[in-house]
């Protein structure tokens, strides 16, 4: 099965640079000269006035800004669900084939409710199945199937049942997924063994 990972992608603003802004330091010196006077006696008289400036105060330090975050959401393709199951009955000597054709309906409310009831399950299903009867028996029209997933490529089954008020979630085989999407698993019933052959197919 190909199934799309998620990503997401975390971008993290720069904080700009402090600024200290410091005080100028001034000095001023202002000499005013003396008046001469003639006479008798000179005199002369020298009257020095120093003005300095003061110092300028610390300016305030910038604020720094605040970080910023961008989230991007990946979101995965829906995968159809399209195969068929062989129902093999030994001791009636046939072997007949099930037909399906389903939509996953994961993020839909029902696939909320059948998550729900289902913990190990990561991804459900709708299918509609066909025909009516295979060997003599009647086929239920529509199943509902959830999938886990694991890392060694293997697929646990699981059948989710409509019991009026609540959904049941049961175990019903244990599969492989190639690297084509084509999922393969064996379901054993007490009269009657069933060989599933499913495509896992992208829907964009």
């Amino acid at each position: 099965m190909k199934s799309a990972a998620l990503f997401s992608v975390l971008l993290t603003g720069c904080n700009p640079a402090s600024l200290n802004i410091v005080g100028h330091s001034t000095s001023t010196e202002t000499t005013v000269p003396g008046t001469e006077t003639t006479g008798a006696t000179n005199t002369t008289s020298t009257t020095e006035t120093t003005v300095t400036g003061t110092t300028g105060t610390t300016g305030t330090t910038g604020t720094t800004g605040t970080t910023g975050t961008t989230s991007t959401t990946t979101t995965e393709s829906e995968l159809s669900w399209t195969g068929e199951r062989l129902i093999d009955i030994p001791s009636a000597g046939c072997e007949e084939y099930i037909y399906e054709d389903g939509v996953e309906v994961t993020a839909e409310s029902l696939g909320e409710d059948l998550l729900a009831a289902c913990d190990e399950c990561t991804r459900v299903w709708e299918i509609q199945a066909s025909p009516e009867y295979v060997c003599g028996y009647s086929v239920t029209p529509v199943v509902y199937r959830g999938l886990d997933f694991h890392s060694d490529g293997t697929v646990t089954v699981y059948t989710l049942s409509d019991e009026g008020s609540y959904w049941d979630a049961s175990y019903y085989a244990s599969g492989v997924l190639d690297s084509d999407g084509m999922l393969e698993y064996e379901h054993d019933g007490d009269w009657y063994t069933a060989y599933g052959e499913v495509e896992l197919s992208p829907i964009f």
